[in-house]
């Protein structure tokens, strides 16, 4: 399935473009974007990424692409350096993960926000 248009992708779903410019703006990552305003081309990662967006808008957590910036001292965290926030913030990982995430590793983030602030955690 290649890069599908902006336009396209609302008309598939029957959203106005309007929507579909929001969504894509806090719901996907700068990776799975090409292009800007109308022009944007979405690619295949993005699409699954939106369908689910549109279905269910509020449930949709905001994707990152991020960097292994260090380990923590709790096991269960690493160190994520976020381009797009231009922060570093502590990611919550699955203990069979702590040897395989090293430095420099790029991962998908997931940064989940309520009552209490957001907290950041991996996504295969």
């Amino acid at each position: 399935m290649p890069k599908k248009r902006l336009k396209t992708i609302a008309a598939e779903h029957e959203v106005q473009v309007d929507e579909i410019v929001e969504l894509v703006e806090t719901k996907l990552p700068e990776h799975t974007i090409t292009g800007t305003g109308y022009a944007r081309w979405i690619n295949e990662e993005g699409q699954e990424l939106l369908a689910e967006a549109v279905d269910i808008p509020e449930l949709m957590p905001k994707r990152y692409r991020g960097v292994v910036h260090s380990k923590a001292p709790n096991r269960s965290y690493v160190y994520v350096y976020i381009r797009e926030i231009q922060k570093k913030v502590p990611m919550v990982i699955a203990r069979r993960y702590e040897d395989w995430l090293t430095e420099g590793k790029q991962v998908d983030v997931e940064a989940i926000e309520d009552e209490r602030g957001t907290s950041y955690r991996y996504v295969r």
